[in-house]
């Protein structure tokens, strides 16, 4: 193998590897959405970082005086990412989840209001994302970028209150628990398969499978090349 193929095939290698930390847990999502962990820190951690940014504590005030308890703080995981922090909170009587998404450094990115709802429905109200909408007789996410927390409240309680009216039961947003149910639930309904659909034509899974690929071709031409050589 001369010196040039060589610098190619590493090359190209070391830029799968590259690209493949970002791209492979997208993937994981949206071919194996049960890979994702969900756990419940413990508490004297969890009041720590609840504590500790100022954004938080508006945000819990917000969610407090609409009747939202804390459960507690929520980490996702995927794989070898950095887990994602939502400080969860919830309403049994509204039948729904609130959740302080947090940044890496502890502050709030953004708050959603959660409901699943039996057979694999959910309303879904959240504050920003670039996440699609979607309306069905038994789903119901909406994006309102920039909302107020109590008009986030509003326009979540308003289409829940039109799925009730057809027929469609909520789920138990009763303890940590259910919170946990609730990840699944979401990851496995019609809207989480629609939307991983997504993550399959983005880019960074794009220029993965792209350079995978390459990687395959350059290492298949050589074993080509090695077999052509040894002919007689």
């Amino acid at each position: 193998m001369d010196i040039a193929y060589m610098g190619i095939l590493l090359l190209t290698f070391f830029l799968m590897i590259y690209l493949g930390w970002r791209a492979v847990p997208m993937l994981v999502v949206a071919l194996v959405p049960n890979q994702i962990r969900a756990r419940f820190l413990d508490t004297a951690e969890g009041d720590r970082i609840m504590a500790a940014a100022p954004s938080v504590q508006a945000k819990l005030a917000d969610l407090h005086a609409l009747d939202f308890r804390v459960l507690g703080i929520l980490a996702e995981r995927i794989w070898w990412r950095r887990p994602v922090l939502e400080v969860v909170m919830t309403s049994a009587e509204k039948s729904t989840f609130a959740a302080i998404v947090l940044t890496p450094s502890g502050k709030a990115a953004g708050v959603y209001f959660y409901t699943p709802i039996a057979g694999g429905g959910l309303v879904f109200t959240r504050s920003r994302s670039m996440l699609p909408e979607m309306e069905t007789e038994n789903t119901s996410v909406k994006n309102v970028p920039g909302a107020a927390v109590d008009r986030l409240w509003t326009s979540h309680q308003r289409r829940l209150r039109a799925l009730r009216e057809r027929g469609q039961r909520p789920l138990s947003v009763a303890d940590q628990a259910a919170r946990l149910a609730a990840v699944q639930a979401y990851y496995t309904s019609a809207y989480a398969r629609r939307t991983r659909r997504l993550f399959l034509r983005s880019t960074p899974v794009v220029n993965f499978l792209l350079v995978t690929g390459l990687l395959l071709a350059i290492i298949a031409i050589y074993f080509w090349r090695v077999a052509a050589a040894s002919q007689p």
